[in-house]
């Protein structure tokens, strides 16, 4: 019985992982498609069940109604962050990963979920679609306590904190680094990396050590 059990779910789990997967496709497609094909469809998405309206989303009308409904009516362009949540979800599901670390992952990808989605608000004068309604409500709520320059300062002050958390970065630890690319600069190597690919390799490795 047992053994039974253990199977059932283990299958119950591989067909989970692989309906986030698809999940997470469909959603990416479709938030692709609007980006290019917003102006079109915005005024037929309404009419998602007459079957004489046609849309220019890859997915259809089933595609240009949630991508307007996520965009457009709830989180902008951080609705891209969503289907990266079902991809990593089906990733850690289906090669059988610790789910704490998956956790983990998510509360940090919810946290730039809520971070893109204050930033698409607060520059709705240059992209006013991929602000999304969240974002343009959340942005006047804040304006009205703190200001256009209240919002700014918060942004980029969880920004840092989020990047010092996540990176294990401190003020002494950046300071350092930077004296050691200066010290690499000046000493003539032609086959060592360039200053900006050592950062970029830097913050690679710290993350993939998180896992």
């Amino acid at each position: 019985m047992n053994s039974k059990k253990k199977a059932n779910k283990s299958k119950f789990k591989v067909v989970f992982g692989y309906i986030l997967l698809f999940s997470s496709l469909v959603l990416f497609t479709s938030f692709i498609s609007y980006i290019f094909n917003w102006k079109i469809d915005q005024s037929n998405v309404d009419m998602i069940f007459d079957r004489d309206v046609e849309v220019e989303n890859l997915l259809g009308k089933t595609g240009a109604y949630i991508s307007h409904l996520f965009i457009y009516k709830l989180f902008g362009i951080s609705s891209f962050i969503l289907p990266i949540i079902l991809f990593v979800s089906s990733y850690y599901i289906l090669f059988n990963k610790k789910i704490f670390d998956l956790f983990g992952k998510i509360n940090w990808l919810l946290l730039l979920l809520i971070w893109t989605t204050i930033l698409s608000g607060y520059l709705r004068s240059y992209f006013p679609v991929q602000s999304g309604l969240v974002g343009f409500e959340v942005n006047l709520f804040l304006e009205s306590y703190i200001g256009r320059a209240g919002i700014l300062l918060i942004l980029i002050f969880s920004f840092i904190i989020s990047i010092a958390i996540l990176f294990n970065i401190t003020p002494s630890g950046i300071l350092d680094l930077i004296t050691n690319l200066f010290k690499a600069k000046a000493v003539i190597k032609p086959e060592r990396p360039s200053p900006t690919m050592q950062i970029l390799c830097f913050f690679i490795l710290k993350f993939f050590s998180l896992s």
